[in-house]
């Protein structure tokens, strides 16, 4: 149905800065010094990869039939990789600046292979033309010659489009505690820097008293840390707007787009089938305020290595519980919230606090104590407290919903997480407790479904017994 073809021949360029920023980086460097043996290997280095580049172009071809993607690659050692074209979970366009100017797409190609160690295998790399590029996506995802459309993308039944103030709001409401404690640890090198007088365990005291530390009172720190927050945020807000420049969700028949970027730009389709679960998150803020981010769980979207997991598989970036479930039921059908959930029983509250987070905050206050820093120990305090108030955190959102269509799972400390997955794709539940906790009727209860690794495991803690009864009984395997 199409090719053997081979890559644009700005395949040559693709993560030029990425292979080679580096090297010509260092090379710049050695320019001014008197190293030739080390000058001569980045010049035999910088010499050597772009032909590897250009061998991998020349000897690699693909082509689609009516059943699978074919790409053979090699030039002394031949591999062929046939990917069956109904296990294709996302067709991933993106174009960088120069692809921009030349309308070139690379195209990102992933099965459901990749939900296990043969991702790499599975895992296919195109760049065409932006005809080419679409055609083969339409391809890929219908799976059917007849269903295609060559000179143009259908018109989408749904379109939803999320403007600039959306990512500043929900850049607004995420947690920058963080930010602050980078702040902090700024001012004191610094401050340290300027003053090699400092005392350390003097240093908070001071600052507290409204005392002046060196060339630095307690006015002056909170100036500073007010001016590195705000630019910090602002630089934060910015980022988030470019990345998700007009981020927009469309669908069309059996199939779902996520288009998105200014200087990136990111496409993502994928057919609504292969879509197993949902999770909406809360932090603290969006809670206060009643807003969520919405999050989809397909093979493919959000787990790009090689963006090194700063992508996430956004749905809905923001909106409020009312939108969401508007959304939910014109894009998504298959999914809804759960209007109640099951509850861990009030003698369950003390098995919470036989974690390892809190148990190890609790260790280490006790020897904070023999180190007579006070400090240290209000450090160790602190983190005990954050501790305790996140076991009972955790064991007021605890949830589980049960019937037909979803199974929901709630819990989280400081972050809250609604997963809400489909009662059919569920494989595996597991309950497990010790004797005494059986006797009591108190489990933990995990479950696994067809989805991304680092998902596809939901787990509560302290949950009735019961409760995993009556998920098993929903569960058709």
């Amino acid at each position: 149905m199409y090719g053997p073809k081979r890559n644009h021949v700005l395949f040559l360029f693709d993560g030029f800065l990425e292979n080679f920023g580096f090297p010509i980086l260092a090379l710049i460097l050695l320019l001014g010094g008197n190293s030739s043996d080390s000058m001569m290997t980045l010049v035999i280095i910088i010499a050597v990869l772009p032909i590897k580049r250009f061998v991998e172009f020349m000897t690699t071809t693909f082509e689609i039939n009516e059943t699978y993607l074919i790409i053979r690659r090699g030039l002394f050692t031949k591999k062929k990789t046939e990917i069956p074209l109904s296990t294709i979970t996302t067709v991933d366009l993106s174009q960088d600046l120069l692809f921009q100017m030349f309308k070139v797409y690379k195209i990102k190609i992933d099965n459901t292979a990749q939900a296990n160690d043969a991702a790499n295998q599975a895992e296919a790399k195109l760049v065409l033309k932006k005809e080419d590029a679409l055609y083969v996506k339409q391809l890929l995802l219908s799976h059917r010659p007849e269903d295609l459309q060559e000179d143009s993308e259908p018109a989408p039944q749904e379109r939803i489009v999320f403007d600039a103030g959306d990512f500043m709001l929900l850049g607004l409401l995420r947690s920058k505690i963080g930010y602050i404690f980078s702040v902090l640890s700024v001012l004191y090198v610094g401050g340290s820097l300027i003053d090699q007088s400092v005392d350390a365990e003097r240093f908070i005291e001071d600052l507290l008293n409204g005392e002046a530390v060196g060339d630095i009172s307690f006015t002056s720190a909170v100036i500073v840390i007010l001016v590195l927050y705000l630019i910090t945020l602002a630089f934060a807000l910015l980022t988030n707007v470019i990345r998700y420049h007009r981020f927009t969700l469309s669908k069309k028949g059996y199939h779902l787009s996520i288009e998105y970027g200014l200087l990136q730009k990111k496409k993502y389709s994928f057919s609504l089938d292969k879509i197993n679960g949902i999770r909406l998150k809360q932090n603290a803020l969006m809670r206060i305020f009643k807003y969520y981010t919405m999050e989809v769980f397909v093979i493919g979207y959000g787990d790009e290595k090689e963006e090194k997991a700063q992508e996430t598989a956004m749905l809905i970036p923001i909106a409020k519980r009312d939108r969401v479930e508007n959304l939910l039921e014109k894009l998504l059908p298959d999914f809804e919230l759960p209007k109640s959930l099951s509850r861990p029983q009030k003698r369950a509250l003390p098995y919470f606090f036989l974690s390892f987070r809190f148990l190890a905050a609790l260790l280490l206050l006790a020897g904070s104590l023999f180190t007579q820093n006070m400090i240290f120990v209000a450090g160790a305090a602190v983190l005990l407290a954050l501790a305790a108030v996140g076991e009972v955190l955790e064991y007021k959102t605890e949830g589980l919903s049960i019937n037909k269509k979803n199974v929901a799972v709630a819990n989280g400390r400081f972050t809250y997480r609604t997963t809400i997955v489909k009662t059919g794709s569920i494989e595996s539940v597991r309950c497990t407790a010790s004797m005494l906790k059986r006797k009591k009727g108190i489990c933990h209860i995990a479950f696994g479904f067809w989805g991304p690794k680092m998902v596809a495991n939901p787990r509560i803690r302290n949950m009735n017994i019961s409760d995993y009864e009556a998920l098993t009984k929903a569960i058709e395997f």
